[in-house]
């Protein structure tokens, strides 16, 4: 346990004292400035029971007297601690109360960084987060121990100004309305949220197996080829409510599912997360009237803001009209380890940019996907 002030640190590690935090949780999340579906006590849940998690709980509490007033949502991932949420999650941050952010951060970070793990890497910090916000203000010796690297974009398509001629633009634009036209040809268009937990699990398999056969003529693999990806993602579909946090859509023709997706909807903002469609129907656009569909569900729904979450996918430049900034932060033992880690960091990039370093990338993608 560490203390600074009134302020006391702990690390809970038991997978039934992390399911205990859940209303201290829930109360940090709900006074966020800007609430996410991944930062929020569910999505930990669901990664935390996920079947075949290398992971083990290693959450910072950050203690007023008896109160919480903060949360480090870590875990032990091989030889780093990383966030709970794990790879799945497109946003993470500190979550605290009150008025004092940054000397909760301050006694967080320290705490992390006493645990003894040779690094503590805080991925996917969107710009906003509390933590991003908190950097100026930590000690400078602190500061020197965290490398801080830019993580891809965020692209998002915000409604809250001119929605009508926005959307309409968008809406617009010929590649929807004649992919849309040609998939029509072949039977009765339709896109439902399911909002029944039996039904969308009955969905699921077919979910899965269009991403993993998507992925595979991209030349990626599919990370639904893993079971804990799966299992992950029956998780999230047990915990968050599908009638109104989680948003689980099917397009169909006549009887037959073309596309889905698996995404969210919280505080007016609607959260893009995973597409999949049928592959058999590629050149008909499939994603792009499965997208059209669902901004259609924006204009006529109180969203202000289509979130199109990480990713530099060309698509999203289309669709976008604001882009956020995620980054990484790396907590090494010394600012010496932080200026070393910076020096072959810089190496790799360099090293990574040689013609011949890319093309065999390239090649090694698609005999993954390949199998």
């Amino acid at each position: 346990m560490t203390a600074g002030g009134d302020l006391r640190a702990e690390v809970v590690t038991r997978p039934q004292a992390v399911l205990a935090l859940e209303p201290d949780w829930t109360r940090l999340w709900a006074a966020q400035p800007r609430r996410e579906v991944f930062t929020g006590f569910a999505w930990s849940r669901a990664s935390l029971e996920a079947t075949g998690s290398s992971r083990t709980p290693h959450l910072v509490v950050v203690r007023r007297g008896d109160a919480v007033a903060g949360i480090l949502p870590l875990a032990w991932d091989r030889r780093e601690l990383r966030f709970l949420g794990g790879e799945h999650a497109d946003y993470n941050d500190l979550l605290v109360a009150g008025d004092e952010p940054a000397a909760v951060t301050e006694l967080a970070l320290r705490t992390a960084l006493a645990a003894g793990a040779g690094r503590c890497v805080l991925d996917n910090l969107p710009e906003w987060s509390t933590l991003c916000r908190s950097l100026d203000r930590l000690p400078a010796g602190l500061r020197a121990r965290i490398a801080v690297v830019e993580g891809p974009p965020c692209p998002a398509l915000r409604l809250d100004q001119d929605r009508e001629a926005v959307l309409g633009a968008l809406l617009g634009k010929q590649s929807l309305k004649r992919h849309e036209k040609k998939l029509a040809r072949l039977g009765r268009l339709e896109l439902r949220h399911l909002t029944d937990r039996d039904a969308i699990r009955e969905r699921l398999p077919d979910f899965f197996d269009q991403h993993v056969a998507r992925r595979a003529m991209a030349g990626e693999p599919s990370l639904f080829r893993e079971p804990a990806a799966r299992d992950f993602y029956h998780r999230l579909v047990e915990h968050f409510d599908p009638a109104h946090e989680l948003r689980f859509a099917v397009l169909t023709v006549d009887d037959r599912a073309v596309a889905y997706h698996l995404g969210f909807e919280l505080g007016g903002r609607f959260t893009w997360y995973k597409p999949s469609f049928d592959v058999d129907l590629w050149d008909y656009g499939t994603g792009e009237v499965l997208l059209k569909r669902l901004l259609e569900y924006a204009r006529d729904h109180p969203i202000v803001e289509f979130d199109f979450t990480r990713g530099a996918e060309s698509f999203k430049d289309r669709f976008s009209n604001h882009a956020g900034q995620n980054v990484r932060w790396t907590l090494h033992p010394s600012a010496a380890a932080a200026r070393w880690s910076d020096v072959r960091r810089r190496a790799r990039a360099r090293l990574a940019a040689t013609p011949w370093i890319a093309t065999l990338r390239a090649r090694s993608r698609v005999a993954r996907a390949g199998g």
